[in-house]
């Protein structure tokens, strides 16, 4: 909360504290992971210190009449995209990153253990790509996420891991970021290959293993 009355308080200390709140409203941060009013202590400035925004002050709109403070509701939405689309990225990105860091790993040592702090990013990369991408509708790619969120669960279901595994959600990642580039051709190129690539992966991975690989892992 940004403030706390304790009751009983007289109507002028609570004026009091209303007008406060409107004129010291503090700017909003954006990162990865939040976005919101910057509640860190005043007293911290650093170097790399996160930029701030200033926007809408709405309890002055609701309290004075300033229409200068109105939210402005389609601009705010659009906004939200962008951060959302922003999030996506990123998300992605590590995504990538990280399943290619795990591929070269097993390739060099195929009988150590990943870490298990890898382990658990992962499944939570793909479910928040996942959501992003169907709260705002700015991929066509059901089928994509649908197969990504099925090979996530066939590897974190394998009774032994591969390189392989991880070198098919690389490929996802790529296909993903293709998409959000808005690159058509690239992004069609790629979803075949990702298609392929997941049949190949399955017959290898079942050769390898000599088990039957949840068949979700193809598309």
């Amino acid at each position: 909360a940004d403030d706390v009355i304790v009751m009983p308080a007289s109507v002028g200390f609570a004026s009091e504290r209303v007008d406060s709140l409107i004129d010291n409203r503090r700017k909003f941060v954006v990162t990865t992971k939040y976005l919101g009013p910057d509640r860190r202590l005043r007293s911290r400035t650093t170097v790399d210190e996160l930029g701030t925004i200033l926007v809408p002050n709405g309890l002055r709109f609701k309290t004075m009449g300033d229409e200068s403070a109105k939210p402005n509701g389609a601009r705010l939405r659009r906004i939200g995209r962008v951060v959302d689309d922003h999030r996506l990225r990123r998300m992605t990105v590590r995504l990538e990153a990280l399943s290619g860091q795990l591929e070269s790993a097993f390739r060099e040592q195929p009988d150590a253990r990943p870490e298990a702090e890898d382990m658990r990013e992962l499944p939570e990369l793909v479910s928040q790509i996942a959501l992003l991408a169907r709260d705002g509708g700015r991929m066509k790619a059901a089928e994509l996420i649908a197969s990504l969120r099925a090979v996530m669960q066939a590897i974190e279901g394998a009774a032994e891991m591969h390189a392989n595994m991880f070198a098919l959600l690389q490929v996802y990642g790529q296909a993903l970021l293709a998409l959000q580039r808005g690159d058509k051709a690239a992004s069609e190129l790629v979803v075949r290959a990702v298609r392929t690539a997941a049949k190949v992966v399955g017959d290898r991975t079942r050769r390898e293993s000599g088990v039957m690989v949840n068949a979700a892992i193809r598309i």
